[in-house]
């Protein structure tokens, strides 16, 4: 089954506003009434945090000072869980309050990451021999993102070293001093790396397994929330969301090319990500339409940053290429917004729950494909 090209006819006016046909179909407007109910009730939250803000900003009392910022604390845990608010407050075009929001989510981490990384030592996890640390942990967000609204939260295992080492290893000829040099190094790296507890190696993805589950526990000890909910993960190379290949995290492959060998693994991050959105949605976590909203902001991200650039850079590429990808882009990234509503996306798009997560499989093979012609 194919995908609707009826979108063309919305997205082909340019920057004009898109024209959304009213939704018609039973279960789809049933949907949206309840992205709708959820929507409302993100903008309460998103209000109060407004006016906590403004109160605490303006008040030259310490005591309501420190009583409105332990408030404004509650508030951002609040809207950390909860999809639409955090969703509304990702696009609200004042600075001043994403950075707030960002800055106090960024402080309630650090406690996060520090007592886990003592609860995995405590596991008797140990790293290349020696007690798990901090620094073991990274957070991988781009430098850019910071004072901004993130709407989920990616820390792992910090294996830059071996990544490192191992590009220089493919990179270096075979039998070289260089090549020589580069693969001690890695061993070095590798060693350094290893995972272990009780004396035994451990895999990556028992480690993942582990940290995952002991994240969640102590997330819940400092905010009193649910991590599942605020979208919290912890990952390491093994994970199917984790993009193998570091370059991609730049999102500027012109810049900095993505690697060939992990044209299979980049491009698959896209369709795994849609899948999972899903996955919450039947677990309960979010909703349906929160779902459809997230795997098209998603996408659209992926299209923005990864698919048109790539395909920019392939002079075989043709024009009706990219500006299939431009308005699907387009109209991805205003249900990303909020802007269209989860029913008016798959309406236009004439797909339903599955063909969205074939969308996904189709920038998917996208961007595999573009990769691999580099």
């Amino acid at each position: 089954e194919g995908i609707s090209n009826a979108y063309q006819r919305l997205t082909s006016a340019g920057e004009q506003p898109l024209r959304m046909p009213p939704v018609r179909n039973s279960v789809l407007l049933k949907q949206d009434g309840q992205w709708w109910a959820e929507r409302e009730q993100g903008q309460k939250l998103v209000n109060d945090f407004n006016r906590t803000l403004r109160k605490m900003n303006a008040t030259t009392s310490r005591l309501e000072k420190a009583q409105l910022s332990n408030q404004l604390t509650r508030q951002t845990i609040q809207i950390n869980e909860n999809y639409a608010a955090k969703s509304i407050m990702k696009v609200i075009r004042r600075p001043g309050v994403t950075k707030a929001f960002d800055d106090r989510i960024q402080r309630i981490y650090k406690v996060v990451d520090h007592r886990v990384a003592k609860a995995l030592n405590s596991e008797g996890i140990t790293r290349g021999g020696r007690d798990f640390s901090r620094n073991d942990l990274m957070n991988f967000r781009n430098a850019s993102s910071y004072g901004t609204v993130g709407m989920d939260r990616d820390v792992g295992l910090n294996e830059m070293l071996v990544k490192k080492w191992e590009g220089v290893a493919n990179q270096a000829t075979p039998g070289t001093d260089w090549h020589a040099h580069a693969a001690a190094k890695l061993r070095d790296a590798q060693r350094a790396s290893q995972l272990g507890v009780g004396g035994q190696r451990i895999s990556l993805s028992n480690f993942n397994d582990k940290a995952q589950k002991i994240y969640e526990k102590v997330y819940g000890q400092v905010t009193g929330g649910n991590a599942k909910k605020a979208s919290q993960m912890l990952t390491t190379s093994g994970n199917v969301e984790a993009y193998k290949d570091l370059n991609v995290l730049q999102n500027n492959p012109a810049a900095t090319p993505f690697s060939g060998r992990w044209a299979e693994q980049t491009g698959s991050v896209s369709a795994v990500k849609v899948y999972e959105n899903f996955k919450l949605a039947n677990d309960g976590i979010i909703s349906h339409g929160s779902a459809v909203q997230e795997s098209a902001r998603g996408l659209a991200k992926d299209i923005s940053t990864k698919l048109i650039p790539l395909l920019k850079n392939n002079p075989s590429t043709n024009v009706a290429q990219i500006s299939y990808w431009q308005g699907m882009q387009k109209l991805l990234g205003e249900s990303g917004k909020g802007n269209v509503t989860p029913g008016q996306l798959m309406q236009i798009l004439g797909i339903d729950q599955t063909g969205m997560v074939r969308l996904g499989e189709q920038v998917s093979a996208g961007i595999q494909s573009a990769v691999q012609y580099r």
